[in-house]
């Protein structure tokens, strides 16, 4: 009998084992390959000790283990900050991402506080948030905080702070943090173009495919005229109808949107009150991640008064002050095209230089304001003899140079000089006071040989000779590069 219950109780003790070994087992395998070396001592004490009961134990503790190995493998692979943090502000605990992040090491921590580290705009938010939390006001908080890296960056964090207490006495706080620097970054310049938007001189807009407006700064709708909620129910070309000569400029930006995705250009519309306006207009096309066009950006600018104050100060850079007759600088730019017209479409032209005589001794009897008024009015003069096509010119002083375009014959052109002399016989009334002055006046003949230059030479020459002779009359210049073929000839 006591045989057999040895034979049992080795069978059942063999059995037993089994099974034991068989959980080791499985708890080995499920224990996410946590190393774990054999040691039969490890069962021996809770199978003579405890029994069952305390192999169970022993299983329990292995799985406790198991968990906190894993929880803090967990907590050490997260993205998120984990700290701890005394009523001191010592640091108990910080993970390996808020090592990596600020770029501390695990035991340059040891000796850090951290309100070493909360940005100074932060401290005194979070030292109130701290101190709510251990004077058990509240046991948990949500915050967003900045703190400063060990090389001086800041960066943007946001998340929850909890009490911790060991019995009722607060003992520290788990903070658990995301870093949104990034998002704040990206806040930031989002915020900063929508600033930059509404506060730019120059109108932006952004539209669809089909033109359609989906946005439109503070700028264009003061542009523009319209409201912003007008803006936003209407397409493009409702808001730009063309009006410039140039029909084809709406074809030219398709056509250029289309080849680089840009186009620069200007162009004449009207605002919503219909006043015209010149515009200068940038546009690009907008792609999605795939490369396709999604939208289209345009910045605007209304130039109309800079066109104006440009068209003002080329007015007053290229006519005379006094007289407002075109100056020798504008003379060149005509006389340079008339040159380029007569060489293509074979014809002819004539210079006039015309040389007011004994004007000093007007000046000296009547004082140099009659003289002034006096230019004034002959310039008039000229102006009303020759025809639209032809110009008169003030060189300085009181000499003026005349181009006829288109000339015929030389008697023809003599009979239109001698009218300007005769025009400028006539007496000019200045308060109240007749005054008489006569002109003398040489002609030179555009020809291929000739310059702008040597035209004018030889015109004043002529007119030298005008005056040698008698003054008050006119004289061609019979230098052989300008000299004309006889009078009645056609030229």
């Amino acid at each position: 009998m006591q045989k057999n219950e040895f034979v049992w109780g080795a069978i059942a003790s063999f059995s037993f084992g089994s099974i034991l070994l068989s959980a080791f087992s499985l708890v080995q395998k499920n224990l996410l390959g946590l190393p774990f070396s054999w040691s039969p001592k490890a069962f021996i004490v809770p199978i003579f000790f405890g029994g069952v009961s305390g192999i169970a134990i022993y299983l329990s503790n292995i799985r406790l283990r198991a968990s906190r190995a894993q929880m803090r493998d967990f907590i050490n692979n997260v993205e998120d900050l984990i700290q701890i943090v005394d009523k001191n502000g010592s640091f108990h605990f910080v993970n390996n991402a808020w090592l990596r992040t600020l770029g501390y090491s695990k035991q340059e921590t040891k000796k850090l506080n951290v309100f070493e580290v909360i940005h100074p705009d932060y401290l005194e938010h979070c030292t109130d948030l701290f101190q709510s939390l251990f004077r058990k006001e509240r046991d948990k908080i949500k915050m967003e905080v900045a703190f400063l890296t060990k090389d001086g960056k800041t960066i943007y964090l946001k998340g929850n702070a909890n009490l911790q207490l060991k019995g009722k006495e607060p003992i520290s706080t788990r903070s658990i943090f995301r870093n949104i620097t990034e998002e704040k970054e990206a806040e930031y310049l989002r915020k900063l173009s929508e600033n930059i938007f509404s506060n730019t001189k120059e109108g932006v807009i952004a539209t669809d495919m089909k033109g359609q407006i989906k946005f439109a700064n503070t700028a264009f709708v003061e542009i523009t005229e319209y409201s912003k909620e007008e803006l936003l129910r209407r397409n493009i070309n409702s808001i730009f109808p063309v009006i410039t000569p140039d029909s084809d400029i709406t074809t030219q930006m398709i056509s250029s949107l289309q080849e680089s995705d840009t186009w620069q250009g200007e162009l004449w519309t009207h605002k919503k009150n219909g006043e015209p306006y010149l515009l200068r207009m940038s546009v690009s096309a907008i792609h999605n991640e795939k490369g396709e066009t999604i939208n289209y950006a345009g910045i605007i600018t209304d130039i109309t008064r800079d066109k104006e104050r440009e068209r003002d100060l080329y007015d007053r850079a290229m006519h005379d002050n006094l007289t407002k007759l075109p100056n020798r600088e504008m003379f060149y730019e005509f006389a340079s095209t008339a040159q380029k017209e007569a060489e293509e479409k074979n014809k002819i032209f004539a210079l006039l230089f015309l040389d007011l005589d004994n004007f000093k001794e007007i000046n000296d009897q009547y004082g140099h304001l009659v003289g002034d008024r006096l230019l004034r009015a002959l310039s008039q003069r000229l102006r009303n003899t020759i025809r639209e096509s032809d110009i008169a010119s003030r060189f300085g002083g009181d000499e003026f140079v005349i181009l006829l375009k288109d000339i015929k014959t030389v008697e023809n052109t003599k009979k239109v000089t001698q009218h300007i002399v005769d025009s400028i016989s006539k007496p000019f009334t200045i308060n109240d006071e007749k005054i008489y002055i006569s002109a003398s006046i040489g002609i030179s003949f555009y020809s291929y040989k000739a310059t702008i230059d040597r035209l004018l030479k030889n015109a004043d020459e002529a007119m030298y000779k005008a005056k040698k002779d008698g003054k008050n009359r006119i004289q061609i210049s019979l230098q052989a590069e300008t000299r004309p073929i006889p009078k009645d000839a056609p030229l």
